[in-house]
């Protein structure tokens, strides 16, 4: 099936059909999320950001080291590093503002949490959001995240010696907490080198081991809870106290639709493609565009051949559809006889 999504994929690369600009349909839910964000802007994006404010600043790591950077005090990046031989009063720089980013990503998922809200609310009706936080929340209160290098503070060093696969050594500060390679010692600058303890490999593995089998098992909770929370919201729109407001569902009964099917079927004579009776209605060929499709999308059919062609596409694998060629000899075709749709060279 990759193989002939891949080719069906290149086919329409190379031919594309876009859309009419005009009778173009937009659910309920489109319509809220632009009226949320004409009147919520999206707060600055870091990769949207032109940093059009900087500061020269100090940033300082677990472990000790400094670094000179550029901030930007629109975004709170890091957008550049600079070196401290050119900055000789580095020490006497304004702090890098690690908070500053931080509400800057914050205010961002914020906005976008929001925004998501507005569009679940509308579109699925009657439906309540899986609350992630809330189930991570309650997790991590009765098993703590493990401890790690990624929560040290590396706040006891030693310098040890450590050897590679290579062949190669260097001389490194390590956490004797964490077992966290902190940083690179030049090798001229400590005496007795070959005297030096050697790196400890294990100490910062054995604990990311005991970090992975708690991340896996947290894993494993939210999964389920995710899926309870599926099947709470598909018991709801079962029972009718939701309904899923999506472009599929409620397209067919707007006047856009309406205006479509009507010119589609003068555009046929109001003659079915595949029979040649009185047509009844308009086929989707495809459903790529479906509220903005292009008239090649759709043909002209009556009940009958509705139904017949709706059957043979069930029977079909995957995204496969008639062809206007195979619809217009429907009655030509047997029934069960679309082997060649599970050829994989049947497009080239």
């Amino acid at each position: 099936m990759n193989s002939i999504n891949l080719k069906l994929n290149k086919l329409r690369k190379k031919y594309p059909i876009p859309p009419r600009d005009f009778d173009i349909y937009t659910n309920p839910a489109e319509i809220a999320v632009k009226r949320f964000e004409s009147k919520n802007p999206r707060p600055i994006k870091t990769s949207d950001c032109k940093h059009g404010t900087t500061q020269v600043r100090l940033r300082k790591y677990r472990g000790g080291s400094e670094h000179v950077v550029v901030q930007c005090l629109e975004c709170g990046s890091a957008i550049n590093n600079l070196k401290k031989a050119n900055h000789p009063d580095f020490e006497l720089l304004p702090l890098f503002d690690d908070a500053l980013s931080k509400r800057a990503s914050e205010s961002l998922s914020d906005w976008e949490s929001r925004k998501y809200k507005v569009y679940h609310d509308v579109m699925f009706k009657g439906m309540t959001i899986f609350d992630r936080e809330a189930v991570c929340r309650e997790y991590d209160a009765k098993h703590p995240e493990p401890f790690t290098s990624s929560n040290c503070l590396h706040s006891e060093t030693r310098l040890t010696r450590r050897s590679y696969s290579s062949g190669s050594s260097a001389l490194v500060k390590q956490c004797v907490v964490c077992g966290k390679h902190v940083r690179s010692v030049p090798k001229d600058s400590a005496d007795n080198s070959f005297e030096i303890a050697p790196f400890n490999e294990s100490l910062e593995e054995e604990l990311y081991q005991e970090y992975d089998k708690w991340h896996k098992s947290r894993s494993a909770i939210i999964k389920d809870a995710h899926k309870k929370h599926r099947e709470q919201n598909s018991q709801r729109v079962r029972s009718g106290e939701a309904t899923v407001n999506t472009t599929f569902n409620t397209y067919y009964s707007t006047q856009e639709w309406e205006r479509t099917r009507l010119r589609i079927l003068d555009r046929d004579s109001n003659i079915c493609q595949a029979c040649k009776g009185k047509a009844e209605c308009a086929h989707h060929l495809m459903y790529e565009r479906l509220g903005k499709e292009n008239d090649l999308d759709l043909i002209s059919l009556c009940h009958r051949c509705h139904t017949e062609v709706h059957d043979r596409q069930d029977r079909l694998p995957g995204i496969l559809k008639l062809s206007p060629k195979e619809i217009a000899s429907l009655w030509e075709t047997p029934a069960d006889d679309l082997s060649h749709y599970f050829r994989y060279d049947f497009i080239i």
